[in-house]
């Protein structure tokens, strides 16, 4: 029986493994100012990623004349978001979407600290997790639940006025019942919508599903479920105030996080549970003791980190008959039927070994753990999972977290995945080979950690957001053909100087290497279509050329001293004049440090795009006619320049922050002017007088802020007069 139950929770995992084999070739990312999206096949868009950072985001309905019909996972999520620094960008406060859109992924809007509204359009039909999973200050989301909302996915914080909770009363797919909210189709409980109020929930007769993050961050105290429940989701109530809970034995799977960082001092896990999720009790400090059925034929990785729960021999309050598929072996905790060790009791470091026959090494099972001299990974290792190795190494302080201990020397032919941040931090000894047979590498798998080179087998098509980012030691990278993607941030900030480019790579993603510092060329690969923002911004690069099959460039690829070539045919990208310009757009991406002092634009360009003068030198700087729009930092300098701008008359928009910090003693802004965007110029010290023409709609805030000798000539009753107004500015008329 327990087998038979095991393969009917592996199945779909085999069947998901198999669709990814058969996959098809990556798509073709483009590019449209700062966004990028790929083209769905009924030829609209899908934006994936905002790397701009405009306070107020009014979402184009089109790119490049493709209509924006979905929204990427994580697309909002602020340019640089790193959740490892001290700090991070705030994103926008508002963001607008247009009719049209259909879809918007999970955790779209997610971190972003300044939010404070967002439209949503009547076209939406599917929402999904988390869309603002820490967005701390959203106060107001403009959100009509149409009746075409087919799926609206889990989201700990609850958005819905009492409007628009009352127009759900006859909505097809969603409901409203004693205060919690459920989808209809797969009676799936999605959120309390008082969860700073709820403290006690008898959860209705016919729930299938508690969702995940239902009843996060929430007051529940008390909760009662009942036995038509299968499934309780991820973080379902993660960090509530619960203090008892009893899972019936309908219930196969909880998820992971599902009770973690809970006052719980008593649960119940009833015959007929099967799965338990990674770190589902975890920081559970209350929880003494817990029973595990004999049902149970998945334990995931270490559900108990950190709970009041210990596992003998060295506690006895850990519970588990002959029957159940856990056993103890040497001091370490095992699923006996997965072959995974969940987690390493034994304190003797002297004589620890990971047992052969091992094939899971699962999450945070040997954190922290010194590994011996002579120990190895055996090879019959199939999988290690999430921080399994991680944080014996500091890379800020360059030292252990603990002493020095055994490098880890090799991984073994046997290995088929590499969890997210399973190596973050640990001692290496030199270089590793990822084998062949690896066919998934999880994010940050490698971040900070002693590795000196690595060589990644072809079998991995992906090597994943920040898999290598900090590894201070790191000196080569050899790729081997079949690696196709190089994702945000995996190499950034390391010691990489030497890397090859398979011809079968067609993505590098945004600041992949930047900061790192390279020999004086590089050979991008013949096949390559897509260069991400801050991809290539690193040191040692004197010149790149960018070869014809590249379709999209993101914002300020390349390092500015580094001297680009393209060919004369290249279908997308002209070199003019030290200018990298996108041919159908007209949008000058970037220049080179080597144009002259007083520089003219070539003609042609109808966009400066963000960032493209960032750190440029330069005295003067005439925009030719054609150029409607400035975009956000692109002229913005530490060096104090420019000096002087000749904007032209065909001038529509400056973005935010577009002259900021330069060195402009005057500003003729054309008429015709629509939009000067937030803080477009600040901090211009030598700035003295700037003319603004009645046909200026928009001024954003601290436009002119910290321009001390300032004074504004306007149009008497425009909206430049009344803003000088508003804002204490000094202003004369013509």
């Amino acid at each position: 029986m327990k087998k038979a139950l095991l393969l009917f929770l592996v199945l779909p995992v085999l069947l998901a493994a198999c669709a990814l084999s058969v996959a098809d070739e990556p798509p073709a990312w483009r590019q449209c100012g700062p966004y990028r999206y790929i083209l769905l096949e009924d030829g609209t868009a899908r934006i994936e990623r905002y790397s701009g950072d405009e306070a107020v985001i009014y979402v184009p309905a089109e790119l490049d004349g493709f209509m924006v019909t979905e929204i990427g996972d994580g697309a909002f999520v602020p340019f640089g978001y790193d959740p490892y620094a001290a700090s991070n960008p705030p994103g926008p406060s508002r963001i607008i979407l247009p009719e049209g859109v259909r879809s918007i992924g999970n955790r779209a809007f997610s971190h972003c600290s300044n939010l404070e509204s967002v439209t949503i359009p009547d076209s939406v039909v599917s929402i999904g997790d988390c869309i603002f999973w820490y967005s701390g200050t959203l106060t107001g989301v403009s959100l009509t639940i149409p009746e075409g909302l087919a799926y609206l996915g889990s989201c700990p914080y609850p958005c819905f006025s009492e409007e628009q909770i009352q127009a759900l009363s006859n909505h097809p797919y969603l409901e409203i019942r004693d205060g919690l909210l459920f989808s209809k189709p797969d009676s799936r409980l999605i959120c309390c919508l008082d969860p700073s109020e709820i403290t006690r929930c008898d959860i209705p007769e016919g729930t299938r599903i508690i969702g995940d993050y239902a009843f996060a961050f929430s007051k529940l105290e008390t909760v009662r479920i009942p036995d038509t429940v299968t499934a309780i989701g991820d973080y379902a109530f993660y960090r509530s105030a619960l203090q008892a809970v009893t899972v019936p034995g309908s219930v196969i799977s909880v998820g992971d996080y599902a009770f973690a960082y809970c006052p719980l001092a008593e649960a119940v896990l009833s015959e007929g549970v099967a799965s338990l999720g990674d770190c589902a009790f975890s920081e559970c400090a209350d929880l003494a003791e817990i029973r595990i059925p004999d049902s149970l034929v998945r334990f995931g990785s270490d559900p108990f980190l950190g709970a009041g729960v210990r596992v003998p021999p060295c506690y006895p309050n850990f519970f588990f008959s002959e029957e159940s598929c856990l056993e103890i072996v040497d001091g370490m905790l095992f699923d006996k039927e997965n072959h995974q060790l969940i987690k390493c009791l034994n304190v003797d470091n002297a004589t620890f070994r990971i047992p052969d026959g091992t094939e899971i090494i699962g999450g945070t099972s040997l954190k922290c753990r010194i590994l011996p001299e002579g120990a190895r990974i055996p090879d019959s290792v199939r999988e290690i999972d999430y921080q399994a190795f991680a944080d014996s190494y500091d890379p800020e302080s360059m030292s252990f977290t603990m002493y020095k201990p055994a490098a880890i020397e090799s991984l073994p032919g046997s290995l088929e995945i590499i969890g997210p941040e399973a190596f973050r931090g640990s001692w290496i000894a030199d270089s590793l080979v990822i084998p062949d047979g690896v066919k998934s590498v999880g994010e940050s798998a490698f971040r900070g950690s002693t590795l000196a080179g690595v060589t990644v087998s072809g079998s991995v098509r992906e090597i994943p957001r920040l898999a290598f980012a900090e590894c201070r030691k790191l000196s080569f990278a050899l790729l081997q053909d079949g690696v196709s993607v190089i994702g945000d941030r995996a190499f950034w900030n390391s010691g990489l100087s030497l890397i090859n480019f398979p011809d079968s790579i067609v993505y590098i993603g945004d600041e992949a290497f930047r900061d790192c510092s390279f020999a004086s060329s590089l050979a991008l690969p013949d096949h390559l279509s897509y260069i991400g923002s801050w991809a290539l911004d690193a040191g040692g690069l004197e010149t790149l050329t960018i070869p014809d099959s590249v379709t999209g460039v993101g914002i300020h690829p390349f390092n500015s001293r580094t001297e680009l070539a393209v060919s004369p045919d290249h279908p997308y990208l002209a070199v003019t004049d030290g200018a990298l310009i996108e041919k159908k757009s007209g949008r000058l991406i970037s220049v080179t440090g080597s144009v002259p002092d007083d520089y003219t634009i070539p003609d042609g360009v109808r966009l400066i795009g963000d960032y493209a003068f960032y750190e440029i030198n330069l005295s003067r700087v005439v925009i030719p006619e054609g150029v409607t729009e400035i975009g956000s930092h692109a002229f913005m300098s530490s060096r104090r320049s420019p000096r002087e701008v000749v904007l032209p008359s065909t001038l529509k928009v400056i973005g935010s922050y577009a002259f900021a910090d330069s060195y402009l003693a005057n500003v003729v802004i054309p008429d015709g002017t629509e939009t000067i965007g937030d803080y477009a110029f600040y901090y211009n010290p030598k700035l003295e007088t700037a003319v603004i023409p009645e046909s200026v709609t928009y001024i954003g805030q601290q436009a002119f802020g910290r321009c001390k000798y300032l004074t504004l000539t306007v149009v008497p009753g425009s909206y430049a007069e009344q803003y000088c107004k508003e804002n204490g500015l000094y202003c004369v008329n013509p």
